[in-house]
């Protein structure tokens, strides 16, 4: 993993988290910031760089939004294979241009406004503090980051843990939506079963109906809010 945006204050405290929760960050891109280190990770001026140098195939994103969609492009065409936004308002027509670029090139985009993903024992590349979480057999998706952390909350006093959870992020563009994380919990052989939380507005829930009813695990879904 590197941290895009690492010599932030965001950046950099996400960089020592993700670390102690122990994924695999091997450094972090700022332009301009190659050569310095943060709490000795290496810091390059470039994604190509950092893969070159690393073998990274994951970015955790943390940049102001007005530089997330050529932070964005520059992770894709570097060879990253799983980009993390963990950034809001980033322009609609930046958000819809980024992501379909991702999507044609093979990455997969978590976001924008995404609070990440994380595998209990596994890795972990979210704001989601893995000593909360209990380890099972039971997926979940959601929009955003407190619904992700209330749905494991309740799996975990019932006595269901978790195989992954992920966080797609609530903006009006996704670079993944409900049915893209549906298909994956439905061929990985850990998940037994699935829970969805969706939010209103927008068509991602509705598009992932069809595939729902195709699936061979259950699935226990619940749209929240009346008004937005």
């Amino acid at each position: 993993v590197i941290v895009q945006g690492i010599t932030g204050n965001v950046g950099s405290g996400f960089a020592r988290r993700l670390a102690a929760s122990g994924s695999t960050v091997v450094g972090g891109v700022t332009p301009g910031r190659g050569g310095r280190q943060v709490d000795g990770l290496p810091v390059f001026d470039s994604c190509h760089e950092a893969v070159a140098a690393t073998g990274a195939d994951t970015s955790f994103m943390c940049v102001p939004a007005p530089f997330a969609f050529d932070a964005c492009h520059e992770a894709v065409d570097a060879g990253i294979k799983l980009v993390v936004l963990y950034i809001e308002n980033i322009p609609f027509l930046d958000a819809l241009r980024m992501t379909a670029y991702a999507r044609a090139r093979g990455t997969v985009v978590l976001g924008p406004n995404s609070a990440g993903c994380v595998t209990p024992g596994g890795v972990n590349l979210s704001e989601l503090d893995p000593k909360f979480l209990l380890k099972g057999d039971i997926g979940v998706v959601a929009k955003s980051g407190a619904m992700c952390a209330e749905s494991a909350n309740y799996l975990r006093e019932e006595g269901l843990g978790v195989t992954t959870i992920v966080s797609i992020g609530g903006d009006p563009v996704l670079g993944a939506y409900h049915r893209d994380i549906l298909e994956r919990f439905e061929a990985d052989p850990e998940t037994k079963g699935v829970v969805m939380v969706g939010e209103i507005g927008g068509r991602s829930e509705y598009d992932a109906a069809p595939f729902v009813k195709a699936m061979t695990k259950p699935v226990v879904a619940v749209i929240i809010g009346g008004s937005a």
